[in-house]
């Protein structure tokens, strides 16, 4: 009797095993099955400025000195802009352009998959950029010269953007001066975007760009004015019997104590009167300043005529804003009180600190009483 329930007893703790081994694995079955996310998003929805196949589009300009776009009564370039079969690229187009031609393009990220996603990286042409980033400059012609400012606005730093959700990227373009007449060039942005997760977010760096702003022709090369605007006012005398008595114009400068390279710009003026006074004359080349930025402005000239007695001429140069004077060196230059024939070539220089904005790298002659007036200027740029 005994065997026998210890028999039984045994029979009944191995189907108490057995059911719970069953019930073991077909829990383990359970946990191990595991569902894949996706991470896609695309561009969608893209609008912009001065559209090509509009019938009425007028052109947008950012006029110096003022920073703000304005459009403006003609209709000269255009911007057209599409998106890649992917979805993931925006091609820009700017045709028939022009210094301070200005376009604006924007458009909506989507994310198209089913995990949080967040902007790691900007492309621009090829060149990735961290999205901590909002401008860059592009050299087009390979001169070395920057042609085109880019801005961007948006996403936000570190932004998340959930499944069917967006936010808006917004292309900005400003055509710099130093860009040719008639620009036609496209431009493709894509970006990189990664699981919410992937992306970790420190504070966001104020190291400002290394770009500094920059003069075109600063030294007159191959004896041009390319670059730079001049002028003079109504006291000087402009014509004599068909010949120019006053004028500018970039000479090889090729007599004793010559410019560095040879060429130089020069002003030969000639007074309407020998009595004359507060005649002006002027150089001057427009640029732009993105962020804060400090520099010397460097010239370098010389002086070879001041003709009569009691005459005086003050020369000005430095940055001017459109209205003063934001930075300025100054010299007068009296009579018979300087060196035999003039005053041969010296370098001057003089600090400006400027914010965001529009400028003249600007040099003014001031005449009193001087019937002939020649200065020799053999370069005047920015020293960064």
């Amino acid at each position: 009797m005994y065997n026998q329930k210890a028999v039984f007893g045994m029979v009944l703790a191995l189907m108490i095993m057995a059911s719970a081994l069953a019930m073991w694995n077909e829990t383990l079955r359970v946990n191990v099955s595991v569902s894949m996310g996706d991470v896609d998003w695309k561009f969608q929805k893209v609008e912009w400025l001065d559209a090509c196949d509009s019938t009425s589009g007028k052109d947008w300009n950012v006029i110096p000195p003022s920073n703000e776009p304005k459009q403006v009564d003609k209709d000269v370039g255009c911007t057209s802009v599409s998106i890649s079969e992917d979805g993931h690229t925006l091609d820009i187009t700017l045709s028939n352009v022009y210094p301070w031609y200005y376009t604006e393009v924007k458009a909506s990220i989507v994310n198209t998959g089913t995990i949080p996603i967040k902007v790691s990286k900007l492309t621009i042409d090829g060149e990735e950029y961290p999205p901590t980033s909002r401008e860059i400059y592009l050299d087009i012609n390979n001169d070395h010269q920057p042609d085109l400012l880019i801005m961007w606005e948006g996403p936000e730093y570190c932004e998340q953007i959930h499944p069917g959700q967006s936010t808006d990227l917004v292309i900005k373009v400003l055509v710099l001066q130093n860009a040719p007449q008639g620009l036609t060039t496209s431009i493709s942005v894509g970006l990189t975007a990664i699981q919410w997760n992937e992306l970790t977010c420190p504070p966001p760096t104020t190291t400002p760009p290394t770009y500094k702003p920059t003069i075109n022709n600063g030294n007159f090369t191959g004896c041009s004015l390319n670059g730079w605007s001049t002028g003079f006012d109504n006291k000087w005398k402009e014509k004599d019997k068909d010949k120019d008595k006053t004028k500018w114009e970039a000479v090889k400068d090729d007599k004793n104590d010559p410019a560095l390279d040879g060429c130089a710009a020069k002003f030969d003026g000639e007074l309407e009167g020998k009595d004359t006074v507060n005649a002006f004359a002027w150089l001057y080349q427009y640029f732009t300043v993105s962020v804060s930025t400090s520099f010397n402005v460097v010239i370098r000239y010389k002086v070879t005529q001041v003709a009569d007695h009691g005459a005086n001429v003050t020369l000005r140069f430095g940055v001017w804003d459109g209205s003063n004077w934001v930075c300025m060196g100054s010299q007068t230059i009296v009579y018979g009180t300087g060196p035999s024939g003039g005053i041969p070539y010296r370098e001057y220089s003089v600090s400006c600190s400027l914010t965001p904005g529009s400028y003249q790298l600007r040099l003014e002659i001031e005449n009193d009483k001087s019937n002939n007036f020649v200065m020799l200027v053999d370069y005047f740029t920015i020293d960064c």
